[in-house]
């Protein structure tokens, strides 16, 4: 879904991602799918996942995607 949020420039559009995919947390693949969506529309985005985010996951976040995508899983949550 896409967002929009107040923020003291103005409003700011967000791509918002919800993913529960049972008990495996989120892959790479999709991840990278997300950033690319989010580069293609020029928006950042959110993404929330119930079971959390793969090493390899926050790996390619931390070198590709860490200024545009915001992660948040269950533990940030709580």
């Amino acid at each position: 879904m896409e967002v929009r949020v107040p923020t003291p420039l103005g409003k700011q559009t967000y791509i918002v991602r919800v993913l529960d995919y049972g008990k495996k947390a989120i892959n790479q693949s999709v991840l990278s799918g997300i950033g690319m969506d989010a580069i293609g529309k020029r928006v950042p985005a959110i993404v929330i996942s119930k079971t959390g985010f793969a090493k390899s996951a926050k790996k390619y976040w931390e070198k590709e995607l860490k200024d545009l995508v915001i992660l948040v899983s269950k533990d940030d949550l709580e």
